[in-house]
């Protein structure tokens, strides 16, 4: 039987949240993983002497940091866009409300009152 040391628990620890962050949907979650995977990866790198490995995910560690902060910035910027788009469209539905519905038959009258009078642009002459 096999004895897995902690070295070798680490890199598959890493490697399995690498494996995670493609299955997720959201970008913050994506970020987080991959935060903790590099974190992982550098545990890993370092006890295992691999040097390539350590140098590579010391540089995505800050990035993925950098990445996750404009995402939830971002993110909180939108909520409130969301926010006034939903009161702008809920005005919109009030107005519509307001207003007395057109039919099909009053619409088809007023095209052929504005084409009998020469306001529709695009009528053939």
């Amino acid at each position: 039987m096999m004895d897995i040391g902690t070295t070798e628990l680490l890199g598959y620890a890493a490697a399995g949240l690498v494996l995670a962050t493609f299955s997720v949907r959201s970008i913050a979650t994506l970020r987080a993983l991959a935060i903790v995977s590099n974190l992982l990866f550098i545990a890993y790198a370092s006890s295992a002497a691999l040097l390539p490995v350590l140098v590579l995910h010391a540089l995505l560690l800050p990035l993925n940091v950098v990445r996750l902060y404009q995402a939830s910035r971002r993110q909180t910027r939108s909520g409130r866009a969301s926010c006034r788009l939903a009161s702008r469209r809920s005005g919109i539905a009030d107005r519509a409300r307001a207003e007395p519905m057109q039919t099909q038959g009053d619409r088809r009258q007023s095209r052929a009152r504005s084409r009998a009078a020469g306001s529709n642009p695009f009528a053939r002459k």
